[in-house]
C-alpha cells in the first residue's frame, strides 16, 4: 500500500484490519490534521458494480449525522495500485465495546446509557433508510476521557453489503437453500437475525435484532448462541436463547431482552430504543421491589422519630410560644360568636368613680344595697371581682348581704408574689363569726388570670392550688359551677378559653344605672350569673386577648372572668386533640414525608413533604373549625420537615434507582 493514498492522506500505523477492510491512523496533507482511513478489500477490484455501490453508501455514510456515528468527512477510490476505495473518518481514541465488556457482564445502570447511546445512533440511522447490517460489541467505539455514555461511537454503518461474508457464513446458507446461488449472508454469524440465515433481505428487525444480542452479551458476559457458523445458524433459526437470568443477570430483564431475541421479526421491538425502554422500565420496577422494603423501613424510623420528637419539642418554651401564635391565627380566622347569654356584666366604670362621687371604701352601704337587690331580683349567683377593704367587715349593710345570701355571693381574693393571700380579711369579725371557717372558705374565690410569657391571656382554670395546698375556685369556675368549682371535682389543669365569643356582646350594666334598670324590669335578673368588678380608667387590668377579625387587642380582666365561665358553661368548646387521636393525624403524614424523598424522585420529594404539611394544616383547620379540636401545628410541622430532611440526605448516600428516561 503506498504510504500517500489518493495524494492527500498519509497512511501511518495501522490501527484495525479483518473481514472488509483495514484501518490505518492517517494525515490529511492540506489540512494537517489526523484522521482515520479505512481501506475497503471488495472480493473483485474490477467489478464496476462494486464501485457504484461503494459510491452511494459512502455518500449516505457521509450525510449521517449523529452524536454517536463515527462522522465520515470523505471517501473515494484511489487511482493508484490498482484503484483502492477507502473511507475516511475522525479518529478515536479508547476501545471497542468488546474489549470493554471481556472484563465481565456490566450492571444495568451502568450498560443502559450506552445502550441508549447505541440504541439513538441505530435507530437515527433506520430512519434516514440506512441498515447498519453488521451490529456488534466491535464496531462500538468508547472514546477514552470522555465517559463511556457520551463517547459512545458506532462504526460501519452499511459496510457490511460491500464486503465480503464471514467464513463459512455463505456455506450456511447454501446448505438451507440447496443453491450456490442464494443471496450472499451478510453479518457476523454469533448477531445474525433467523431470517438472514435464511438469505432474506436484511431489515431494521435485523438489526434490532442483533442489537438484542449485542445487549445479552454486555448485560450476562455471554452470547446467547455459540458453536461454528452452521450450529450458529441452526440455533439462530430454531433455539429459545437461555434467559439471561440463567447467566447471572436480573429477572426482570428475561422478558424484554429475549422479545429482542423473538424468531419472528414481526414480534420484536420496533426499534432499538424501544428495547432500552423496556429494559429501564424492567429494571427499575426490579430495582424497586428489591430495595423499596428497605426504604420504607428506614421512613418508618424516622417518622416515629419524627412523631417522638414532637411530642418532646411541643414542650419546649420557642415552640410552645410559636403554637400559642398558630392557635391566634386560627382563632383570627374563625367567625365570632355569642356569649352565653346568661351572663351580666354589673361594672364600676369612671363614671361611677367620678369627681362628685364618693370613693369606693365609703360607698359599702349603696354597693351592698345594690347586690342585694340584684340577688333579690332572681340572680342565680353574683361574683365580685374587687378587693373589698377591711373596713367593710363592719358595715351592717355588707354584713348581712353576705349572711342572708350563702352560696349565691362569691368575693375575690388575690395571691402576691410572695405567696400570701389577700382580699379575706374583709370576712373578719361578724361575717367569721357566722359563717365559720368552712363557711368563710365558700364564700372567697380567686380573681387570678393565666398569663402566657407574651402577656396575653388564652387559658383559664376551674381553680387554683394556693401555696399552703387549699383549693380556691376561680372568678369563672365558681359562677360557672360553684359545686364542681368548690370540689375541685375537674381538672385542676388549664383549659382554652372559648376566644371565639365576643366579649363586647357580653350584656354590662353600669353601677349607677343598675337600680333604675331594675326597678323598670327587675325580671331581667331572674337566672343570670351577674360578675360584679371595675371597668375604669387607671385599673391596670386591662390584657392581651387573641380572638376573631375585628376583636379589640385587649380586654378587661372582668370580661376574661365572664369567658371563663362562658367556656364552663359551654362544657370547653376548644379542647386539644387527644393523644392518641393526634398520634393518629400525624403518623401517616410524618411517615408519607419522610418516605418521600427516600421513594421519589425529582422534584416529586419536595411537591409530597409540602403536601403533606400543607394537608396536616389543612386537617388542623377543619377540626378546629368543625368541632374546637386543637391540634398542636408548630411543633409536628417542624419535626415532619426535619424528619424528611434527614430522610432527603440519607437518600443521596444511597444507590440512586435506574432511571426509565434513558436518553442516547
Amino acid at each position: 500500500m503506498p504510504p500517500i493514498l489518493d495524494g492527500k492522506y498519509r497512511l501511518g500505523e495501522r490501527l484495525a484490519g479483518g473481514g472488509m477492510g483495514v484501518v490505518y491512523r492517517a494525515r490529511h496533507l492540506g489540512l494537517d490534521k489526523p484522521c482515520a482511513v479505512k481501506l475497503i478489500q471488495p472480493r473483485h477490484r474490477d467489478d464496476p458494480a462494486f464501485f457504484r455501490r461503494f459510491h452511494g453508501e459512502a455518500e449516505i455514510l457521509g450525510s449521517l449525522e449523529h452524536p454517536h456515528v463515527v462522522r465520515v468527512t470523505d471517501f473515494g477510490v484511489d487511482p493508484h495500485g490498482g484503484g483502492v476505495a477507502y473511507l475516511v473518518m475522525e479518529l478515536l481514541e479508547g476501545q471497542s465495546l468488546e474489549l470493554a465488556c471481556r472484563g465481565g457482564p456490566w450492571t444495568i445502570a451502568r450498560a443502559l446509557p450506552v445502550l441508549a447511546a447505541v440504541a439513538a445512533a441505530l435507530d437515527h440511522a433506520h430512519r434516514q433508510g440506512v441498515l447498519h447490517c453488521d451490529l456488534k460489541a466491535e464496531n462500538v467505539f468508547l472514546r477514552a476521557g470522555v465517559g463511556e455514555a457520551a463517547g459512545v461511537r458506532l462504526l460501519d454503518f452499511g459496510l457490511a453489503r460491500l464486503g465480503e461474508a464471514e467464513p463459512g457464513a455463505e456455506d450456511a446458507v447454501r446448505e438451507e437453500s440447496g443453491s450456490p446461488d442464494q443471496a450472499r449472508l451478510l453479518g457476523t454469524p454469533l448477531y445474525l437475525a433467523p431470517e438472514l440465515t435464511r438469505g432474506l433481505a436484511p431489515t431494521a428487525a435485523a438489526d434490532v435484532y442483533a442489537f438484542g444480542v449485542l445487549t445479552y452479551r454486555l448485560l450476562t458476559g455471554r452470547f446467547p448462541f455459540a458453536g461454528d457458523p452452521a450450529t450458529l445458524r441452526r440455533q439462530h433459526l430454531s433455539s429459545p436463547p437461555p434467559p439471561p437470568s440463567s447467566h447471572g443477570a436480573p429477572g426482570e430483564l428475561d422478558t424484554p431482552l429475549l422479545a429482542a431475541l423473538a424468531k419472528d421479526p414481526a414480534r420484536r421491538p420496533g426499534s432499538a430504543g424501544e428495547v432500552v425502554a423496556t429494559l429501564a422500565v424492567a429494571a427499575r420496577r426490579g430495582w424497586w421491589r428489591r430495595h423499596l422494603p428497605r426504604r420504607l423501613g428506614m421512613a418508618s424510623a424516622a417518622s416515629a422519630l419524627a412523631v417522638i420528637a414532637a411530642a418532646a419539642a411541643g414542650r419546649l418554651p420557642p415552640l410552645a410560644a410559636l403554637e400559642d401564635s398558630s392557635l391566634d391565627l386560627r382563632l383570627l380566622l374563625s367567625p365570632s360568636t355569642e356569649p352565653d347569654a346568661r351572663l351580666l356584666l354589673l361594672t364600676l366604670d369612671d363614671g361611677d368613680l367620678g369627681p362628685a362621687e364618693a370613693p369606693l371604701a365609703e360607698r359599702d352601704g349603696e354597693l351592698a344595697s345594690l347586690l342585694s337587690a340584684v340577688l333579690q331580683a332572681g340572680a342565680s349567683r353574683v361574683a365580685v371581682d374587687h378587693l373589698l377593704p377591711f373596713a367593710w367587715s363592719e358595715s351592717q349593710p355588707f354584713v348581712e348581704l353576705v349572711l342572708r345570701h350563702p352560696g349565691r355571693l362569691a368575693l375575690a381574693v388575690a395571691t402576691t408574689a410572695e405567696g400570701d393571700t389577700v382580699g379575706e380579711e374583709v370576712a373578719r369579725g361578724w361575717i367569721a363569726g357566722a359563717l365559720g371557717p368552712e363557711g368563710v372558705a365558700g364564700l372567697f374565690v380567686h380573681s387570678h388570670l393565666d398569663l402566657d410569657p407574651d402577656g396575653s391571656v388564652r387559658r383559664g382554670r376551674r381553680g387554683y392550688r394556693d401555696v399552703s395546698g387549699g383549693w380556691r375556685p376561680t372568678l369563672g369556675g365558681w359562677l360557672a359551677d360553684p359545686e364542681a368549682a368548690l370540689a375541685g371535682a375537674a381538672s385542676e389543669g388549664a383549659f382554652l378559653l372559648d376566644l371565639r365569643a365576643d366579649w363586647r356582646r357580653l350584656d354590662a350594666w353600669s353601677w349607677r344605672d343598675a337600680r333604675r334598670r331594675l326597678e323598670r324590669d327587675p325580671t331581667q335578673l331572674r337566672g343570670r350569673l351577674v360578675l360584679a368588678g371595675g371597668a375604669f380608667t387607671g385599673s391596670g387590668d386591662q390584657h392581651r386577648v387573641p380572638g376573631p377579625r375585628g376583636r379589640p387587642a385587649r380586654a378587661s380582666g372582668l370580661a376574661l372572668q365572664a369567658l371563663t365561665a362562658h367556656t364552663l358553661l359551654a362544657g370547653l368548646p376548644l379542647r386539644p386533640v387527644a393523644p392518641g387521636a393526634g398520634l393518629a393525624l400525624f403518623a401517616p403524614l410524618a411517615l408519607a414525608a419522610a418516605a418521600a424523598p427516600l421513594v421519589l424522585e425529582r422534584l416529586a420529594p419536595a411537591a409530597a413533604v409540602a403536601g403533606a404539611a400543607l394537608l396536616y394544616v389543612a386537617l388542623s383547620t377543619w377540626l378546629f373549625a368543625r368541632w374546637g379540636l386543637v391540634a398542636p401545628l408548630v411543633a409536628p410541622l417542624a419535626a415532619l420537615l426535619l424528619g424528611a430532611a434527614a430522610c432527603w440526605l440519607l437518600a443521596r448516600r444511597l444507590p440512586a434507582p435506574p432511571t426509565e428516561e434513558i436518553r442516547g
